[in-house]
């Protein structure tokens, strides 16, 4: 026998017999399968009032929306226009510095606006072929306005 084996095993029996180590009892399967079933009962129940809860707040009435649709889309739109005259402020102020561009740059800015420009204009056009309602007016007034900002930026880039 190996030299720790014996005092391990004289430690184990000693605690053993001092902790007065019963056999399991005869009925440990029965006792098992009832705390189980308490178990199993308890979280059943807990599930049924949970579901009867959110039942009862789906039927409850859903309160009106703080913000109206109206009063959310007029703030998105003060909002869109706010930073379009933000931008339109930048790119006016850019502009002013335009006959600092070298040569190079400010063909690149002129191929730039063209190629903008040429997209808006084939967008206007297929606008005014596509339908006639009010969201198509106001796109194709909106793309008017884009085209006419674009050639007049096209027009301040080349006279510098």
């Amino acid at each position: 026998m190996p030299r720790g084996l014996a005092p391990t095993i004289v430690a184990i029996a000693a605690a053993l017999a001092l902790g007065g180590a019963r056999p399991p009892p005869r009925d440990l399967p029965l006792t098992l399968v009832d705390s189980f079933d308490r178990a199993w009962s308890m979280a059943s129940h807990a599930a049924e009032e949970r579901m009867a809860e959110i039942e009862r707040r789906c039927e409850e009435p859903v309160p009106p929306p703080a913000v109206s649709l109206e009063a959310l889309l007029d703030r998105t739109e003060r909002q869109v226009t706010a930073d379009d005259d933000a931008a339109r402020r930048d790119l006016d102020r850019t502009l002013a510095n335009a006959s600092a561009l070298s040569a190079g740059r400010r063909a690149a800015v002129l191929d730039c606006i063209e190629r903008h420009l040429g997209e808006a204009s084939r967008d206007l056009s297929r606008a005014i072929d596509a339908r006639d309602d009010e969201l198509a007016r106001l796109e194709i007034a909106e793309l008017r306005a884009t085209v006419t900002r674009l050639r007049a930026v096209r027009a301040l880039v080349t006279l510098v």
